[in-house]
């Protein structure tokens, strides 16, 4: 069951939350993409099945999300707004893992320099803006001190391969899972002969994989 939750973020300004609680050693905070929010397909999709393997999760929407508004507010509240999440977080369900899609990935990457999390997970992970590799968001990723799962699929547009290897799959700390055939959203070629549900399993079974690990 669902838990709908509401939490104050900053002085008169709050957010909703959905939390799904388990039994599981860790907590997964997740956070959403730029064009979605937390209930959107893309993210319900990794919270259900995250949730159904006994892992707590719990969800939440950025501020613009939350007012209503469609355009990504500034990283710097962002990033406000995810470490309040994540102390709120730390206190329902103990240790916790920032997980996120796209942007929400690189936002919790870049909180997990210096935030109480035992580890991050990025879905997506916008290593660059479509057709754009010279603007590669790389900066903060050596500085990370926890365990990193990136999970990309091979199509992905965000993400150049050889540049993705170079400045991220390299560093030590980062354990990098490629969904084969998938794109941004995690959709696959019907000649690929399996559904997108399939590579959202696959996701699943890898994020399950590396948290015993952790």
């Amino acid at each position: 069951m669902i838990d709908h939750g509401e939490v104050e973020w900053a002085e008169g300004r709050s957010t909703t939350t959905r939390f799904i609680p388990a039994e599981g050693e860790f907590g997964v905070l997740l956070s959403h993409g730029a064009g979605s929010d937390q209930d959107h397909p893309l993210n319900a999709g990794i919270r259900d099945r995250l949730a159904g393997r006994g892992i707590p999760v719990m969800s939440f929407d950025y501020p613009y999300k939350a007012e209503g508004r469609s355009r990504p507010d500034r990283p710097e509240v962002l990033m406000a707004c995810h470490r309040a999440l994540i102390d709120h977080a730390v206190s329902r369900m103990g240790r916790v893992v920032v997980a996120g899609r796209s942007m929400g990935g690189r936002i919790g990457t870049m909180v997990a320099v210096d935030a109480p999390v035992a580890g991050a997970i990025a879905y997506a992970y916008p290593l660059h803006p479509p057709g754009r590799p010279e603007r590669l968001r790389i900066e903060h990723l050596p500085d990370i001190p926890v365990p990193v799962l990136m999970v990309i699929g091979s199509r992905d547009t965000f993400v150049t391969a050889e540049l993705y290897d170079q400045h991220v799959g390299a560093l030590p700390n980062v354990t990098t899972h490629v969904l084969d055939g998938a794109d941004h959203g995690w959709k696959v070629l019907k000649r690929s002969g399996r559904s997108q549900d399939e590579v959202f399993d696959e996701a699943v079974e890898a994020t399950i994989a590396w948290l015993a690990r952790i």
